[in-house]
């Protein structure tokens, strides 16, 4: 008997030695090696690698492919479980990992089409940017393909024991460049504005929608913006009520749309950055005159909730050249990045600081979109129908043999985003009608014309920026901060300026106020292109003394 109570605490001792040694190892083995040296593959020259008490990294590197490949490494070796995660994102390939749960999320994802555009974007920079976009991913790729998917995050781990069984693929640029894409459908909130417009108007009506959306109070609340700016943002033009103008056959349309995004996507739903009554935006500089050091003081928030791990990373690049006009000056930024772009998003090199928050502009529009009855792949364009650019997507579902096949319309405008409500569908998109349709039925749709959904140089401003030397060089990388719209705030010793994005899409006034309904397309089209459409761009900063 005795025997047996000696034995039993025995088992139990060992069993608890076992487990805690194993646990240490699943979760030990995903640990970056932050010491000795290792051998990389693409380096030019030896490149250094500190890590601060706090475990900061500090990169020395002698160009600027060499920094930013070393670059692509660290995060990797830090935050890649983080890094596959937001490029599924991107990409739309949730469903993949997560299974059915998530198609409706893929299916939205596959029409905006991040990826498509991304693919496009790369095409167009200069060859300098796409060697450092290269030169990150061969960084992230160095890390990650002599790797199993265990050995670079607890996460996988998780993966397998619930039978998810995949490979890991290289990175490349197009994953950088569509997560900057997936920043702007986080940091925008049009698209659901105009949608919550049309339910607001359906449940209280015309008279009583004005007092959800008030207008701003020019007399009583403070505009930061120089006078000269002024003249756009108030005035008699922009009292007016864009519903007042709608012509009654317009409101009838507007009130019988569909509004159910592809998918059944809920715009107010966070993907990555998660949203909620903890985020803000505000931003402000005190001049060097007015504090007691006789410094500059610059504070910002960065309008992205508090989530695990971190959006953001924190991290040093110093360079022996790569800054300047000439790129010829030594390069040396601290700040925060983005685990899976390159370069230091918010921070300071040794001549300027600088800080963003989100604007939020109207850079998203839905416009209604009348659809052939009898061919649901052609919608109406100057009193004809017209075919609409069709593509394929398979989106493979975890725990499914087949993928599922999407057909993405897209018009002028853009992808078309809402479902066909209670009409009949099949394969995905496509309606067979069994018979002819009445005459006087017609169909609508909306589609979605967004900044985010062209090719963009958002890259190239986050670039130059880290390269900025004076207040001209910061003012020219705000040239190519397509999206997100964001303020930035910057200081110079004591010269302090502010702007924001150099690209906001101008639209008539007759949307009036905060209100703001869909532009009608195809069945009034000339009052999208002669009053309703958007104008184009402002090609400029807006600067703020």
């Amino acid at each position: 008997m005795r025997k047996s109570l000696l034995i039993i605490p025995a088992i139990i001792l060992l069993l608890i030695l076992f487990l805690g040694t194993s646990w240490l190892f699943v979760t030990r083995r995903t640990f970056p090696q932050t010491r000795g040296t290792i051998e990389l593959e693409g380096l030019s020259a030896p490149v250094e690698i500190y890590r601060d008490p706090d475990g900061v990294p500090h990169i020395y590197a002698d160009t600027l492919e060499d920094l930013f490949l070393a670059q692509g490494f660290v995060h990797a070796q830090d935050r890649f479980w983080q890094m596959e995660f937001w490029r599924r994102i991107g990409s739309g390939r949730l469903a993949e990992l997560f299974g059915k749960s998530l198609l409706g999320t893929d299916i939205y994802l596959r029409t905006v089409g991040f990826r498509r555009v991304a693919e496009r974007e790369y095409t167009l920079y200069d060859d300098s940017i796409r060697r450092i976009l290269d030169s990150y991913a061969a960084g992230v790729n160095t890390y990650i393909l002599n790797r199993k998917p265990a050995q670079l995050g607890l996460e996988f781990t998780f993966l397998k024991l619930q039978g998810v069984e995949f490979e890991i693929e290289p990175w490349t640029p197009i994953n950088t460049l569509t997560w900057l894409k997936i920043m702007a459908e986080d940091l925008g909130a049009n698209m659901q504005k105009e949608l919550y417009s049309i339910d607001l108007i359906r449940a209280v009506g015309v008279e009583l929608i004005a007092d959800y959306f008030p207008s701003y109070r020019e007399g009583e609340m403070p505009f930061i913006v120089a006078d000269r700016e002024i003249k756009s943002l108030v005035g008699d033009k922009r009292k007016i009520n864009g519903l007042a103008s709608l012509s009654v056959e317009e409101l009838s349309i507007i009130l019988q749309l569909n509004t159910r995004l592809v998918g059944g996507f809920n715009p107010a739903q966070p993907l990555a950055f998660g949203k909620g009554g903890g985020i803000g935006s505000n931003s402000w500089v005190i001049s060097g005159k007015l504090t007691a050091t006789g410094y500059p003081l610059l504070a910002y928030d960065t309008h992205l909730a508090i989530q695990m791990p971190s959006i953001w990373y924190e991290i040093g690049l110093h360079s022996k050249k790569g800054a300047g006009i000439d790129g010829k000056e030594p390069l040396d930024v601290r700040g925060f990045s983005f685990p899976g772009t390159p370069a230091v998003v918010v921070g300071h090199n040794d001549r300027i600081a600088w800080g963003i928050t989100n604007v939020g502009p109207d850079v998203q529009d839905l416009y209604i979109e009348r659809i052939n009855p009898k061919n649901p792949h052609q919608y109406e364009v100057n009193g004809e129908w017209v075919d609409m650019e069709i593509l394929r997507e398979e989106i493979i579902i975890q725990g499914e043999d087949k993928p599922y096949v999407l057909l993405v319309r897209n018009t002028r405008h853009g992808p078309v985003m809402t479902d066909h409500g209670g009409m009949t569908s099949r394969s995905s998109f496509d309606i067979i009608p069994e018979k002819d349709f009445p005459e006087n039925l017609e169909l609508k749709a909306l589609s979605l014309r967004w900044t985010a959904l062209q090719p963009n140089r958002t890259i190239k401003a986050i670039l130059l920026l880290n390269q900025a030397r004076n207040f001209e060089d910061f003012r020219e990388a705000l040239r190519y901060f397509d999206i997100p719209a964001q303020f930035l705030s910057s200081s110079l010793i004591s010269l302090l300026k502010g702007t924001e994005q150099d690209i906001i899409t101008l639209f008539n006034e007759i949307k009036g106020g905060n209100i703001i309904p869909p532009k009608i397309g195809g069945l009034l089209e000339q009052v999208v292109d002669r009053a309703q459409g958007a104008r184009g761009f402002i090609e400029r900063p807006i600067f703020i003394p």
